[in-house]
């Protein structure tokens, strides 16, 4: 998990910070780029 931190530049720990990536990899799996 501390390696996706580092490469996302994300603290996982934080609620919102997770939340944010969550969305971003929906969404980018609904638009076809995942």
């Amino acid at each position: 998990m501390r390696r996706i931190e580092q490469i996302a530049g994300v603290d996982l720990a934080d609620g919102q910070q997770r939340l944010a990536l969550h969305l971003g990899i929906k969404l980018a799996r609904l638009q076809g780029r995942v």
